[in-house]
Formats: C-alpha cells, structure tokens, sequence
C-alpha cells in the first residue's frame, strides 16, 4: 500500500536489455489477477549500453479523482544471462493500492480485532467499514468505532482453519473502507503472520501444564 499523501510513481532499473516493455492500468480488485494488456515497448535500442536506466511510470491516472484506489503496473525485459550471457526474459509487476487507511490487527484465538486510523493525521477512523472474507468465508461487516476498533469473535476451531499449518495464506482477507477510501489485505501476506500463532493455537485446547520449583533458600553471595 502507499499514503494518499505520496505521488503514485512506479520506478524501475534496467541495464543492458535487449527488449523492454511495459503495461499499466486501473485494478478493480486488488488482490485479483492482473488484467491482460497490451505492452508498450521502451524502445531499448536507442538507449546506451552499459548504463543505469531509470524509467518511471505515473499511475495517478488509474486512480480516482481524490488519488485514492489501486493500480498495477507489469514489465517484460530481455536481457543477457549473468551466468552464460544467453538472452533470457525477465518479468516484473506491481500492485499498488494508495489509502488514507491504515490498519493494524491482532488476533487471539477466540477474537479477531482491527483498528483503523487515518496515515495523514494519526487519528481513528470512526465508521468505516470492516469485512473479513477470502475462501475462507465472509463475515458481516462490522463499523469501526470512536476509537477506529472493530471486532470478530471466533468461533472454536476458526482460528486453525483460518491460520493454522495447514491453512491456505489467502484463507482470511480483511478489508476496510470509508466513503470512496477502501484498504484490502491478506494476513498470510504478512511476514510475522505465523510468529506465536502456536500459542494461541493451544489456547483453543485445555491442557495441564506443570510447573516445578525448587525448595532451595535465596542465593546468597558465596555459596
């Protein structure tokens, strides 16, 4: 995602490509497959060898009228093979959703809570809307309150099939928007998506746990 608040340019670098090409367009759905498009070519050619290449792409024309929505932008390269110098194509592309909405979650392993604040001031964001989908399934949207919080409970077993192992990463898709301002996320995307996920995985399931002490006096210095 990117702040409404930052120009929507999409830069890339290049060196030595023998053919280069380009695409972008406006993205109806964030997290959904790129639409086929025709690429425009760099005209590689008639630009120097052995140089660092910059070329930008603005993407403020695929985005509403306040700068808000998403876009993507798709590169095809061919270049020489570091190994063996035979041609070889490289492609690249770029999903880009720019927001004014920031969301933070945490989880438990009975409740899912969201908090949504606005990326320009800081301050919650009070009556947006807040959906949990994905293959693993919708839920009702909840509103954000004054504090910009909105909250899922779990039923028993929701979080293994959400988050668990075995889970799929698109399995659970949350989403917020407010007026025409709308964020979409994955939480298996995240990197730290599985850190303690463990624990909280256990405390579905009651089990003894035993702890030991010793009977031994305070350590004294010397002993």
């Amino acid at each position: 995602g990117l702040e409404a608040g930052y120009p929507a340019v999409a830069v890339v670098e290049f060196q030595n490509a023998t053919s280069g090409a380009w695409s972008a367009g406006r993205l109806p759905d964030p997290l959904g497959a790129l639409p086929k498009t025709a690429l425009a070519s760099y005209g590689v050619e008639k630009l120097p060898r052995n140089t660092r290449l910059f070329r930008d792409v603005d993407l403020a024309e695929y985005l509403d009228e306040q700068g808000l929505g998403s876009a993507f932008v798709r590169w095809r390269f061919t270049v020489p093979s570091w190994w063996s110098q035979e041609p070889e194509t490289v492609n690249g592309e770029l999903r880009l959703q720019v927001t004014d909405l920031g969301l933070t979650s945490h989880i438990a392993h009975n409740r899912l809570t969201v908090r949504a604040a606005s990326l320009s001031t800081g301050r919650p964001v009070a009556g947006a809307q807040v959906s949990l989908g994905g293959p693993g399934g919708r839920r009702s949207p909840q509103p954000t309150g004054l504090d910009g919080i909105a909250s899922f409970a779990l039923p028993p077993g929701e979080l293994a099939r959400l988050a668990g192992p075995e889970a799929d990463p698109s399995a659970l898709e949350v989403s917020a928007s407010k007026g025409n301002d709308r964020f979409l996320f994955r939480l298996g995307d995240a990197p730290s998506h599985d850190w303690n996920v463990g624990g909280l995985l256990d405390a579905e399931r009651p089990q003894a746990v035993t702890y030991l002490s010793s009977d031994r006096g305070i350590y004294r210095p010397g002993e």
